[in-house]
């Protein structure tokens, strides 16, 4: 077995300069970003959704009440005349 080195140069070599350390820490940041624009887009997606399917009850809800009024209009003015 080859027993590894623990001599300055050794370390040097597993460390990042400041500017690479730097550009990593930029990575994570973006990667992070990323991440939430990933979860806002899909919490946006979910509520337009959500706003999309109250607006189709709602139309319907109005056509069936428009109807059942137009009919009971009806009715009422076919018991007044009869």
């Amino acid at each position: 077995m080859v027993a590894q080195e623990s001599t300055p140069r050794a370390q040097d070599e597993d460390s990042l300069s400041p500017l690479e350390q730097e550009v990593l820490d930029e990575y994570a940041r973006l990667a992070s970003n990323l991440g939430n624009v990933s979860i806002s887009y899909s919490l946006s997606y979910s509520i337009q959704n959500n706003i999309n399917t109250i607006y189709h009850i709602t139309y319907r809800y109005r056509k069936d009440y428009n109807r059942v009024k137009s009919i009971d209009a009806q009715r009422l003015s076919k018991s007044n005349l009869g």
